[in-house]
């Protein structure tokens, strides 16, 4: 019976342990690890955009025209053959070939 005993009083130690926490019960839940406020920078960007709405640079933003996207995300939603690529088979028989 001795032998029995110390296994599974060792056994439950271990499992409370596991159950066991280090959490700072002064600091709500959400705030435990972090020095601010969870959302912080959300908030303060949101604050920033309604106090000044215009873009921090007085240059547009570049980037693709309204054509090109279209055509990326048509061709992205609906691929044609010869836009997915060669097969996993291609590809090695090409790396082999030279071999």
């Amino acid at each position: 019976m001795q032998r029995l005993t110390t296994p599974i009083v060792c056994a439950l130690l271990l499992l409370l342990a596991g159950c066991s926490t280090t959490r700072d019960w002064n600091k709500p839940l959400g705030q435990h690890g972090f020095e601010t406020e969870l959302g912080d920078a959300y908030h303060t960007q949101l604050e920033a955009q309604k106090f000044n709405p215009v873009p921090a640079t007085g240059t547009p933003v570049v980037g693709m025209n309204g054509k090109l996207t279209k055509r990326a995300i048509d061709t992205y939603q609906n691929p044609t053959p010869e836009d997915k690529g060669p097969s996993f088979n291609e590809v090695i028989q090409f790396l082999m070939k030279d071999k």
